[in-house]
């Protein structure tokens, strides 16, 4: 987790985000549970790369098509919320609240989904190369047509069994977890 300000260990060359736009950020991300019923916040198209949204609540909003590469979002409520064809390139989404969300076609390239809340989220067509997973909740996940998955991590993930995906997937997740099993036993 960093704090606001904080240099990530993973600056590409994103600038940080304007100070006025980072505080607009941090003040939408404090909206209480009342507000969210009652408002749907749009955040399609918005480009929020490298902004600190650490723990902030994004329930139910729509960021199709927004760029959240290098953003920091520990901690972060996104459930039931559109992240559809959302860039997340190297975000860190550790203990992030996924569930219930649409990630279809989203970027996760090289995101830290570590300890994520990825519980019933649609992430058919997403992209989880050198993705994170290790003990995040992906019980029934759609895993059926993402792209680029590292079997290792998503086997390292909880709830890996109960996650949707093709027969194919299963069969090479069960390959790997019987070398894993065998070579334990060694």
């Amino acid at each position: 987790y960093y704090s606001e300000g904080q240099e990530t260990p993973q600056t590409h060359g994103i600038s940080k985000p304007r100070e006025d736009i980072q505080t607009i950020m941090t003040v939408i991300g404090r909206r209480k549970w009342s507000e969210i019923e009652t408002q749907n916040l749009n955040l399609q198209r918005t480009y929020l790369a490298g902004c600190n949204l650490g723990k902030g609540n994004f329930s139910k909003a729509n960021f199709d098509k927004s760029n959240l590469r290098e953003a920091i979002l520990s901690g972060a409520d996104f459930s039931k919320a559109n992240l559809s064809n959302t860039d997340f390139k190297d975000a860190i989404l550790y203990h992030a609240d996924l569930s219930q969300t649409w990630l279809t076609e989203a970027n996760l390239s090289g995101a830290n989904l570590i300890s994520a809340n990825l519980n019933f989220t649609d992430l058919n067509q997403a992209d989880l190369s050198d993705a994170k997973l290790f003990n995040a909740d992906v019980n029934f996940a759609d895993f059926s047509s993402v792209k680029f998955l590292n079997m290792r991590e998503f086997i390292s993930a909880r709830n890996f069994e109960n996650a949707l995906m093709s027969p194919k997937f299963r069969a090479e997740v069960e390959k790997l977890q019987a070398k894993q099993t065998a070579e334990k036993q060694n």
